[in-house]
């Protein structure tokens, strides 16, 4: 038999980016396993909520006791245990949020915690000699769930663990942990024992192959494009004024929407934007840093804001604005952030603008240039290349009432999740047959 064993904090119902791909590359990996079985936290009951079926796996629950319990101790709403970018960039926030992603302390009140890594492990022995698991798969962030994984690898050596990093532990342009180096140390002895690691980029994959040899870019998918021949775009109803959407979480200043809004200050100078044309909609937690960037361009009327939300009216934003846009950030060392909502966006069809804050992304400008899916642009130096695209955009809806849908679809059904969990699958299927012989 062929049983795989998910390791993962993040699992619904809890509301929260991290599930999405955790949860997405379960349900695909359902035809290649025998039976899958999941551990998770009981903060689950505890976090914002967000209910999806789980009828494909046996969950089980690991008792935790971390700094989000705690915090949930304190707040009235599951919604406020969260806490805001503004939060983090003070003084005492950016100590704390250092401190829990730094060993030892990442692993004994971080995100699980010490009394979550040890249930799992007594849990997760009594799954692996009950059912004869041949799988594990762990997924950080937290990096409880690697701990874990790498206890099993011990107890049972013959185990195929695969070690997935939707970010990086130690990232090389923000200042995130302390005692980098002895961080990097802890990544190499605990990822050691991994038979496979996998990530979501070139861009991440290339500083996890300091830590181990056998590392796979595993990307996110996106849902099956089409019902009876229709895209998400086709036959909706978009809204009455030109709008550019963004949904989730802006990180601090790397995130950095300056250039957008100094081309739309231009705009309405100009004469060509007013409210009754024009809208900026946003869905996330970080509404007051929005309407700080807004007022500096003394735009705040032409913003809106759903604050938190959950993930099909995210989609429903993205399907129905004219523009999405994603912010990033790039240095020669660290490019190539794919995050889960870029492969949203993708699946919206609607024309997206990545908006790079930094150096030159190949990553970015090669997989957006391969699907026609928008533009990509730069802080410092596309002022009149994003100008234009959006002029372009803004003249189709004054003619049509909605723009054209320019994204390559047969070439993004590629990146549908049924394909890259086939290819992960190939890749699995490998270092089985080494392992066991």
């Amino acid at each position: 038999m062929k049983n795989i064993l998910f390791l993962t904090y993040y699992l619904p119902p809890i509301r929260s980016v991290g599930v999405r791909r955790n949860y997405l590359v379960m349900q695909h990996l359902v035809p290649h396993f025998d039976h899958l079985f999941a551990i998770t936290t009981t903060n689950r009951h505890r976090l914002p909520i967000e209910n999806q079926s789980l009828e494909f796996v046996e969950v089980h629950e690991a008792l935790t006791l971390d700094y989000r319990t705690i915090s949930t101790w304190f707040k009235k709403k599951r919604e406020h245990v969260h806490f805001s970018e503004g939060s983090k960039t003070s003084g005492l926030g950016q100590f704390l949020v250092k401190l829990n992603r730094s060993f030892p302390f990442t692993l004994l009140w971080g995100e699980g915690g010490l009394v979550y890594i040890i249930h799992s492990l007594f849990i997760a022995i009594r799954l692996i000699r009950k059912n004869g698991i041949s799988h594990i798969y762990s997924s950080l962030l937290p990096y409880s769930d690697h701990a874990v994984a790498h206890l099993l690898k011990i107890f049972y050596p013959k185990l195929i663990w695969i070690a997935d990093f939707r970010d990086l532990h130690v990232e090389p342009h923000y200042d995130i942990v302390f005692l980098p180096s002895f961080q990097h140390w802890c990544n190499r002895q605990i990822l050691k024992r991994a038979d496979l690691v996998t990530t979501v980029s070139e861009g991440l994959a290339k500083h996890l192959r300091a830590y181990h040899s056998n590392v796979y870019v595993f990307q996110n998918g996106i849902a099956p494009l089409s019902i009876n021949g229709q895209t998400p775009s086709s036959n909706i109803s978009f809204p009455s004024k030109f709008t550019i959407c963004y949904t989730g979480s802006l990180f601090g200043e790397e995130r950095n929407p300056s250039l957008l809004l100094h081309i739309i200050k231009d705009f309405i100078s100009e004469g060509i934007l007013n409210p009754t044309n024009f809208q900026f909609v946003y869905a996330g937690k970080d509404t007051k840093l929005w309407l700080d960037w807004f007022g500096r361009y003394d735009l705040t009327s032409f913003f809106e804001s759903y604050g938190i939300v959950n993930l099909d009216a995210a989609k429903r934003l993205q399907r129905t604005s004219h523009i999405n846009l994603l912010l990033t950030s790039a240095t020669p060392e660290w490019t190539g952030i794919m995050t889960g909502k870029f492969y949203e966006y993708l699946a919206a069809c609607q024309p997206i603008i990545v908006l790079i804050n930094g150096t030159q992304d190949v990553e970015f400008e090669t997989i957006m240039n391969d699907l026609n899916a928008g533009c990509v642009a730069y802080n410092d130096r596309s002022y009149n290349a994003l100008r234009q695209y959006i002029l372009s955009l803004f003249y189709q809806f004054q003619k049509n009432g909605k723009v054209e849908q320019t994204i390559l679809v047969d070439k993004l059904k590629e990146l549908e999740w049924s394909f890259t969990v086939e290819k992960f699958m190939k890749r699995i299927n490998k270092i089985k047959s080494n392992v066991l012989n």
